[in-house]
């Protein structure tokens, strides 16, 4: 992906080579991370029964079916 090599290369003009690599390699894994997250979110948000919540998170969430 051309947005994570923009960051490598990004990485490597203001840090020393390893701390570079080491740097880039972090927010890969942190990337990571937020999409599996945000999977599970989704999985949540998607299974909820909107007659098990109140009412406030029904319109908040918009889960009138």
């Amino acid at each position: 992906n051309s947005y994570y090599y923009l960051l490598r290369r990004y990485l490597e003009s203001i840090y020393p080579g390893c701390e570079a690599k080491s740097t880039f390699l972090k927010l890969i894994q942190k990337i990571s991370d937020l999409h599996k997250l945000n999977n599970e979110i989704v999985g949540v948000y998607l299974n909820v029964n909107p007659s098990s919540v109140e009412p406030l998170l029904i319109e908040i969430f918009d889960l009138k079916h």
